[in-house]
């Protein structure tokens, strides 16, 4: 299975939970997963990372070319992402630069090369697939659009879950005597 990254999935990790600086071992289990082509974010996201430290630039920049996918997207399957998984009219493709879900099209188009094989990792939250409350096109997120198209769509928790990620303790942990 591979498991294609969404930009929140890093930008997240290091701004909240999972900061570069403190939390070493998910970043070194990231790379390596990368290394093992299980983990890849496509190329067209990178420039949605702004990384908030110089440290998480400095890792970005040392790992994207493990990160980055290999492949070059499918323009036609892109196309089919924004018709048939956001509903957009053919007139709005047309004028797909001025499309704001370009970039989560791309990504769910590399899932669909090769829908048995691929899983989407994102942070976008759920929405109801239910016709009568349908979100816009240009408000659907990424889960929605993905369940609409039969690509399978988890969160960092479950591929964590999924890929068995621990973080190992501190040997100095145990050494800790309780404060009052």
């Amino acid at each position: 299975m591979l498991y294609l990254l969404d930009s929140n999935v890093l930008i997240t990790a290091n701004d909240t939970y999972y900061e570069l600086e403190r939390i070493r071992p998910f970043w070194d289990w990231i790379r390596a997963e990368a290394k093992r082509n299980v983990v890849k974010i496509p190329r067209e996201m990178w420039d949605e990372i702004r990384p908030a430290s110089e440290d998480f630039r400095l890792w970005l920049s040392a790992n994207q070319v493990d990160l980055a996918i290999d492949e070059v997207h499918s323009p036609s399957l892109v196309e089919s992402v924004l018709l048939n998984g956001y509903g957009f009219n053919r007139s709005d493709v047309d004028d797909i630069a001025t499309i704001e879900q370009t970039n989560d099209a791309i990504l769910i188009a590399y899932a669909l090369a090769n829908r048995s094989n691929r899983c989407i990792v994102t942070l976008e939250g759920v929405q109801s697939p239910d016709a009568p409350h349908l979100p816009k096109p240009q408000n659907r997120k990424i889960p929605l659009v993905c369940r609409r198209l039969g690509v399978r769509c988890i969160d960092t928790f479950e591929l964590i879950r999924e890929l068995d990620f621990r973080i190992p303790l501190s040997p100095n942990l145990g050494d800790r005597s309780p404060t009052s």
